[in-house]
């Protein structure tokens, strides 16, 4: 299964190299929580769903790695996204 889901990390690479974001989104989704690169995979699809306007989408998934998986990084995505689009308040209150 593990090679398996190598490749599912490199075809969602290439997916998003080729703008492709929802395939990308959806093969890095499909990579088990029990995988060592599973935070960030989860983590690179939320910054798809960014890069793609999916704000809400983005944020919801952030903020489930943050809760499920106690993952800090995926709190300063959060607050770098309220950043981006100048929510400074929820920035500074998720920092």
């Amino acid at each position: 299964a593990r090679a398996d889901e190598g490749a599912l990390q490199l075809l969602a690479a290439i997916d998003a190299r080729s703008d492709r974001y929802d395939e990308a989104i959806a093969s890095y989704k499909m990579i088990p929580p029990d995988n060592q690169y599973y935070l960030e995979a989860q983590r690179r699809a939320a910054d798809l769903m960014e890069d793609n306007d999916d704000i809400k989408g983005a944020l919801a998934h952030l903020e489930m790695l943050a809760q499920d998986h106690n993952d800090v990084d995926s709190l300063i995505k959060i607050g770098d996204i309220y950043r981006r689009q100048e929510d400074f308040a929820k920035a500074v209150q998720v920092y």
